[in-house]
């Protein structure tokens, strides 16, 4: 259950992402949604609306998830017997041991790759969802996001609101869903 808890905690907030000010202009989005006209409660609430869409996908079957899952039984197993390698005759070896095979649960799990094939299978339902609502997919310009980049989280929001709803920046900047 945790793991579960932990995955739409981080898909939530990797949802939301196109609505969060970055910090640098590389973190600046590409692409985020627009609709000509809306307003930015409206604008925040439907990508909210449509982030828990995303975030209510049953993934639980899932390979990606079925990864994560093995690899956190592990790593229960391996927390479990971490309390014996004090008593060992060779602590540190035992140790070592420990953290070598920590890292191999790790290494075997590929969590970041796990983490973007959930994002491919949660993406679409949210992508629909602002689709459904009206929204259009837009690129933001190496300029807007330079902009962007310089301002304040709130600031950068409304910045980026002021963006989606701007017709002209949606018809000149719209962009197709990513294939995949």
């Amino acid at each position: 259950m945790r793991l579960a808890s932990a995955l739409r905690n981080g898909l939530l907030v990797l949802a939301a992402m196109p609505l969060a000010a970055p910090a640098h202009a590389a973190d600046a989005p590409r692409f985020s949604w627009g609709k000509a006209g809306v307003g930015y409660d409206q604008y925040r609430n439907e990508a909210y609306d449509c982030a828990m869409v995303g975030l209510n996908t049953d993934i639980s079957g899932s390979e990606p998830v079925e990864a994560l899952r093995t690899a956190d039984r592990q790593m229960e197993a391996l927390e479990s017997r971490m309390q014996g390698i004090g008593s060992s005759s060779d602590p540190v070896a035992a140790g070592t041991r420990h953290a070598n095979d920590v890292e191999s649960v790790r290494a075997a799990a590929r969590p970041d790759r796990q983490v973007e094939a959930i994002k491919q299978l949660v993406f679409p339902a949210i992508q629909q969802c602002m689709i459904d609502r009206g929204y259009t997919r837009f690129a933001l310009t190496e300029e807007q996001r330079a902009e962007m980049s310089e301002l304040g989280r709130e600031e950068g929001r409304a910045y980026l609101h002021k963006l989606a709803s701007d017709a002209a920046v949606l018809e000149q900047q719209k962009q197709p869903l990513p294939e995949g």
